[in-house]
């Protein structure tokens, strides 16, 4: 049997999986009871944009599944996986090690091409390469940043590739310095700033660009507690003022909660989305006031017991 005979098996035995783990999806998600109803509560951000066309303006997934070849047979890094987000959402993609969660947000951005199916980002079918008003923040930063150019010139770069016009040079990197709060460092390396604040500084040259979608890998995973609740903040600050669409993946199912309005569950061994949980809290979040809510625990409970026990 041919390699691509094994690959289309394994797509499809993985799909049927998938199926059934959507319909449970479906009932598990609608026992999760919402908690105030929505003119008691702030206007979430993700809401702006609700009467656009996702096929238009937002990602469609559309069976797009993952087969790496392998020395003892192909291995199915994902199966056949089928979903949209709309503009201006923020999504969070949560699951086990191994799951497949960093594999679909690759695929999402166009840094990977799909073994089957087809992604299109704001109306534009990807075709082998990223789309141009995209950009993407890694888990490890400090490979991201230029090492021999300083914290203003790092950010310049990004201004000299903008994507959508709006008056700004490179001369000013000090705009988005501030607001990120690194503006009194303008002039240091990155190797002599801590670690929360390098990626600030990766955030802010991916936002220099004036970018549509921003996909995030574990942005937070490597720094220390304080320094990630208040990047959690500002990337939640960033995202309302710049009416960005972020897709994030992320082992922490407090931070997808807290962050996100939308969650993915994936099921283990790359069989695809097992749940998927609109989050319903009030705004703006804080770190007090929304992780001690009811709602939030509520949510906590439901997505940690989804994620410890889909089999």
């Amino acid at each position: 049997m041919s390699g691509t005979t094994h690959a289309s098996a394994a797509i499809a035995a993985a799909g049927r999986l998938a199926a059934g783990l959507s319909a449970a999806a479906a009932g598990a998600s609608a026992a999760v009871s919402r908690h105030a109803s929505r003119h008691d509560r702030g206007a979430a951000p993700g809401d702006r944009d609700a009467g656009a066309s996702p096929a238009r303006a937002g990602i469609v997934v559309r069976d797009v599944a993952k087969v790496y070849p392998g020395r003892h047979g192909d291995v199915l890094a994902l199966a056949s996986t089928d979903v949209t987000v709309a503009p201006g959402q923020f999504v969070a993609i949560v699951g086990r090690s191994g799951c497949g969660k960093s594999t679909l947000l690759r695929l999402m951005a166009g840094l990977n091409a799909p073994s089957q199916g087809c992604v299109t980002v704001g109306g534009e079918v990807l075709r082998g390469r990223p789309p141009t008003f995209a950009r993407f923040v890694f888990q490890d930063f400090s490979e991201s940043l230029f090492q021999w150019q300083t914290v203003a010139r790092n950010v310049a770069f990004g201004l000299r590739h903008r994507l959508r016009h709006s008056g700004l040079t490179p001369a000013d990197a000090d705009h988005y310095l501030s607001q990120v709060g690194l503006a009194s460092v303008a002039n240091r390396y990155p190797h002599e700033l801590s670690g929360g604040m390098q990626q600030r500084l990766a955030i802010a040259r991916a936002l220099a660009s004036a970018p549509r979608f921003l996909f995030m890998d574990e942005p937070f995973s490597a720094i220390d507690a304080l320094s990630r609740a208040r990047l959690q903040d500002l990337t939640l600050q960033l995202w309302h003022e710049l009416s960005l669409t972020v897709v994030m993946v992320t082992h922490d199912i407090d931070e997808a909660v807290y962050l996100a309005n939308r969650v993915l569950v994936l099921a283990p061994d790359g069989a695809g989305i097992a749940h998927d949980l609109e989050i319903d809290l009030p705004w703006p979040r804080t770190q007090l006031g929304t992780k001690e809510s009811a709602a939030f625990l509520d949510y906590r409970r439901s997505l940690t017991k989804w994620v410890v026990e889909t089999e």
